[in-house]
């Protein structure tokens, strides 16, 4: 009985010890560094060409960003969060690219057309609207859509 409990005590010693002064990756440096919650960011921006019937027009429509939290659940840096977070950058649901695209046509062929008509966005809602029916129909057929997503993920500090 006194050499199992030496011997445990022994083993439990070697486990307590400090592990040797071996260099520490970057990624392990920072997860012993840093807490264990991460921000995650999921940007969709894009870019498109439209013709609003004069001619093609290049714009870039304010990016989709959808931000949520994240958690470190291990050593090797796997972090888990909420799908809604980073489904508009993994799989670009209709609804963004719907976005973007209306974004698009409003700032390509609505505003300049307001603007020809010395109006601001939001001074006749009315007139607005019906612009941005008749250039979606006009612009929709011919348009070029190119999405670019990205995730980002940010440690948390202390």
């Amino acid at each position: 009985m006194k050499r199992l409990l030496a011997g445990a005590a022994f083993t439990l010693a070697a486990l307590a010890a400090p592990a040797s002064s071996s260099a520490l990756s970057v990624q392990e440096a920072i997860l012993r560094a840093k807490p264990a919650v991460a921000l995650i960011t999921a940007r969709v921006d894009a870019e498109v060409t439209i013709n609003c019937g004069q001619g093609p027009v290049t714009v870039k429509p304010r990016p989709f960003v959808e931000t949520g939290t994240g958690w470190v659940v291990d050593g090797r840096g796997w972090v888990v969060t909420n799908a809604h977070v980073v489904d508009p950058a993994h799989r670009l649901p209709p609804w963004v690219t719907h976005e973007l695209k209306k974004t698009a046509i409003d700032q390509a062929c609505v505003e300049p057309a307001l603007q020809a008509q010395k109006m601001a966005r939001g001074q006749r809602p009315d007139i607005e609207e019906r612009l941005r029916r008749e250039m979606m129909d006009l612009a929709i057929a011919g348009m070029r859509f190119t999405p670019q997503a990205q995730i980002t993920v940010l440690l948390g500090g202390r």
